[in-house]
């Protein structure tokens, strides 16, 4: 089971709707482990519908 967690400041600034906080758990009950990862809100991804890189925390905001 992967779950992610996204953290934002809220509308009540500029760029309140952007992630400010990433993260990934990943659960192995067949090893009883739980990983986490915390994923840069800067990583460049591709942006399917402008086909084009941006921020992975703009498509937070776009609801993505």
């Amino acid at each position: 089971m992967n779950i992610m967690v996204i953290g934002y400041g809220g509308e009540n600034h500029a760029g309140g709707t952007l992630a400010d906080s990433i993260m990934v758990a990943s659960r192995n009950p067949k090893l009883g482990a739980l990983t986490m990862i915390s994923v840069p809100r800067d990583l460049y991804v591709a942006i399917p519908e402008k086909r084009i890189y941006g921020r992975i925390n703009e498509l937070f905001a776009r609801g993505m």
